[in-house]
């Protein structure tokens, strides 16, 4: 009897499991969509309807559109699936948490991720709750005047359940999501848009093998932030996958304006990944009836409007100081160029960190490497014709990325001036590049189901490149965990800080002046302690002579990289101004402004002793 109930039990898990599969597809897809929606509706509502309660009407504007596109656009989709059975779903599930563990063992210590990106995102989305935009809350030039509003709005869900403290734990979690939904994104992708009839869990090993063991520069992210270039890598599967659906009927045509405008905004690359990715697409697979005709002709009309969907809730982008330049293509200097990058042996286009630092291993030949992932995948494929009718499909999906690849070398060294810079460009081309390389295993991978010398040839070869990527990724992962225990935060340091500028404040606006230098031609100013770039998001002082996100008030570095008088009189009235240095630099300061009081505090921050600001007119705080 126990038995017989124990089987009749695993028949159920295994239908549950099985219907679970089966919208598996659509859950994520749906899931993706709603944050989408989510993101267009929030800017939407912020900027044209400035006094409304954003966040919930976002939230419930973009729960009806979820639900008309399910029922309008979706169906119209082919019914190819992820993961097919319970072990399958399983497997997959244990290997994205085996990775997600291991990359979050390497941001552990500490309550901050390392570097300095970080600190954007959580610190933009608690302004967008308290503003609508970060445009008014920063000005031109700021970065965080036209940073990519997305993955900031995205946050501002968990900024408004939990407090600005919090949210640095979250942001660590969320990272380490984001970097795992990569390879799991780009696995299902080569199922359910290259059609490629592998498990989804060895597509997963292969993806994953890919992303940390041989392309790695998502590795490197976990010391250097890029954090909103990552969300749009891993979110590019769904959004291209929505395209195709949505771009079969004229009726999917405001959800492919929608998917794409709100990628743009996540970050802007998006809008050069789409574009050079179905042109890549449409060469390979050349349309070849009306039908496919019409549907490109609706791609290319969502692509229209949604740049000027995007012009129009966010003109401002077209200001920032970091577009690159238009111009006529250079095709003959840019033959040299584009031969340049693609056998150079240590080229920082295609591999960014291939500059001599220590814990950085190189990858020579990157171009070289590319270049015969495509021709292994269409050899491979080519020799495997007679017996499988998708053979070609991995040839396929690394012509699409390289040909990606390839536009994008053209962009970056001005073959073909698009109105993006270099460094924009080198950090998108990790993901076609990602995908090059799972194309060729995958091509591999197809024989394994063959007799004889083949498959064992398939498995020898899979088993040794598996074996040298792992220990590359490991190569790759201990540096980045020395950097996380070099540059940790204590959790205790920053609720200390906290508390005490809010006891010095009483409530008052407050602003700090702070040991700081600039980099990056003055962009970003970096403190000199740590836990100061944290000091906006924790307690609401402004940083007076700039921080990570804006470049402080005008005049604010014009003495010794600190406020001049004019800055310090335009403050409002009984704000609270500190100063929060070393002795030598307060004296240096106080000796060029000896009109203004300096009262030192019994308190201090980090190693800083700490100095209240007054003018001779107004009395200092009690």
């Amino acid at each position: 009897m126990k038995i017989a109930r124990f089987l009749d039990n695993e028949s159920k898990i295994n239908l549950y499991a099985t219907r679970f599969c089966m919208y598996y597809r659509n859950l994520y897809l749906l899931t993706i969509i709603y944050f989408l929606c989510f993101v267009l509706s929030f800017l939407g509502f912020s900027r044209f309807f400035p006094g409304y309660p954003h966040p919930i009407a976002a939230m419930t504007f973009s729960m009806a559109l979820t639900f008309l596109f399910s029922t309008l656009v979706l169906p119209l989709a082919p019914t190819r699936l992820a993961p097919s059975s319970r072990r399958d779903l399983l497997a997959a599930m244990l290997i994205i948490a085996a990775a997600a563990t291991a990359l979050y063992a390497v941001v552990a210590p500490g309550s901050a991720l390392p570097g300095h990106d970080p600190i954007i995102v959580p610190t933009l989305a608690q302004a967008l709750l308290a503003h609508g935009t970060t445009l008014d809350v920063y000005r031109l030039g700021d970065p965080g005047f036209t940073y990519p509003p997305g993955y900031p709005i995205l946050f501002s869900l968990a900024a408004l359940i939990v407090s600005p403290f919090t949210t640095l734990g979250v942001f660590k979690i969320s990272t380490v999501v984001v970097l795992v939904m990569i390879p799991a994104g780009w696995a299902w992708m080569a199922a359910r848009v290259f059609r490629i009839r592998l498990p989804y869990t060895m597509l997963l090993v292969l993806a994953m093998l890919a992303v940390f063991g041989l392309e790695r520069t998502v590795t490197y992210s976990l010391q250097h932030g890029k954090n909103s270039q990552m969300l749009a890598g891993a979110l590019f599967p769904a959004i291209i996958a929505i395209l195709f659906a949505s771009s079969r009927r004229f009726v999917g045509m405001p959800l492919a304006v929608i998917t794409l405008t709100a990628g743009i905004l996540v970050h802007y690359s998006i809008l050069y990944m789409a574009a050079t990715f179905f042109f890549a697409w449409h060469i390979v697979h050349f349309p070849r009836d009306r039908n496919e005709w019409m549907a490109l002709a609706r791609l290319g009309g969502s692509g229209l409007l949604s740049v000027g969907l995007f012009a129009l809730m966010l003109p401002e982008a077209f200001n920032d100081p970091r577009v690159g330049s238009f111009g006529l293509p250079a095709i003959g200097e840019g033959a040299a160029r584009l031969a340049g990058v693609f056998f150079a042996r240590h080229d920082e286009l295609l591999f960014i960190f291939n500059w001599d630092v220590a814990g950085n291993l190189k990858s020579p030949y990157r171009g070289l490497a590319l270049i015969g992932c495509v021709v292994a995948a269409i050899v491979v494929g080519h020799s495997s014709r007679h017996r499988r009718d998708d053979a070609y499909q991995p040839a396929r999906m690394a012509g699409v990325f390289g040909i990606m690849v390839l536009i994008g070398i053209a962009f970056a060294t001005g073959t073909l001036p698009a109105g993006i810079t270099p460094d924009f460009v080198r950090w998108y081309l990790i993901f076609p590049q990602i995908g090059v390389v799972l194309a060729a295993l995958s091509a591999v991978a197809l024989h394994l189901d063959q007799s004889g010398k083949g498959a064992k040839a398939a498995f020898g070869l899979l088993t040794g490149i598996l074996a040298a990527g792992t220990m590359v990724a490991a190569t790759d992962f201990v540096p980045r965990v020395g950097v996380a225990l070099a540059h940790r935060i204590d959790g205790a340091e920053l609720a200390r800080m906290r508390d005490t500028l809010a006891t010095l404040s009483g409530g008052r606006p407050c602003y700090l002046i702070t040991e700081s230098v600039t980099i990056a031609d003055g962009l970003h100013t970096v403190q000199s302690h740590r836990p100061f770039e944290y000091a906006e998001l924790l307690t609401g002082c402004r940083i007076l002579n700039g921080s990570f996100v804006q470049r402080g008030v005008r005049g604010g570095r014009n003495v010794l990289g600190k406020p001049d008088q004019t800055a310090l009189a335009n403050l409002p009235v009984g704000a609270s101004v500190y100063l929060v240095v070393s002795e030598e630099a307060e004296l240096a300061y106080r000796q060029v402004m000896p009109e203004w009081r300096f009262q030192r505090s019994p308190l201090t921050l980090g190693p800083y002793p700490i100095w209240t600001l007054s003018d001779p007119v107004t009395p200092p705080p009690t």
